[in-house]
């Protein structure tokens, strides 16, 4: 998957859960140490993702979490 890719999964992840800004940012910075997902690297992005999982996100069918 690109980086753009999954940044969009993040994104939609965030939105499907109903996240506010400031949980989210937490969860930013709990999991990967960055304050916003532009920041993530290959496994920041990998570990959101997973996380998100963790939360209940279950991705639309078709769509692939993690990063290839």
């Amino acid at each position: 998957m690109s980086r753009q890719a999954n940044l969009a999964k993040i994104h939609i992840a965030k939105k499907d859960l109903g996240m506010e800004d400031d949980a989210y940012r937490a969860m930013l910075m709990d999991v990967a140490k960055v304050d916003t997902a532009s920041k993530l690297d290959f496994h920041g992005q990998y570990a959101v993702l997973q996380r998100l999982k963790e939360l209940g996100w279950k991705p639309a069918r078709g769509l692939k979490v993690g990063v290839t």
